[in-house]
């Protein structure tokens, strides 16, 4: 009996799709990241849960900051709102159609595409 083995993701959930477009940033320099370095394990999610957060606080407030022509305008976005989910999924697991934008899926492997769901 032959046993398929998947492809292995790491999906970044943020429970609120307002963060989409700054979530998809943080995916696309993780997988770079990733890439050019080592893919993550089990035992770096932990430390990795605090890089990303504060990455991803990071990259959506510099980006609603330049939209601010004002900087009176603009409002910046409390670091406790960026608290993700981090774990590692199974190809076969991940939800074939849209699930409200809320999570993105990291291949563990290189040449692959990141997923939106």
């Amino acid at each position: 009996m032959r046993k398929y083995v998947s492809a292995k993701y790491l999906r970044i959930t943020m429970y609120d799709n307002d963060f989409t477009y700054s979530l998809l940033q943080l995916a696309d320099i993780l997988y770079e990241i990733f890439c050019t370095t080592r893919f993550p394990e089990d035992k770096d999610l932990p430390i990795l849960k605090d890089y990303v957060q504060h990455l991803w606080f990071s990259l959506h407030n510099i980006d609603r900051r330049m939209e601010h022509k004002s900087c009176n305008d603009f409002k910046e976005t409390h670091l406790k709102i960026f608290t993700p989910h981090l774990e590692f999924v199974d190809y076969l697991d991940i939800p074939a159609g849209w699930n409200n934008d809320v999570d993105v899926y990291i291949p563990m492997f290189e040449n692959a595409e990141i997923l939106r769901r």
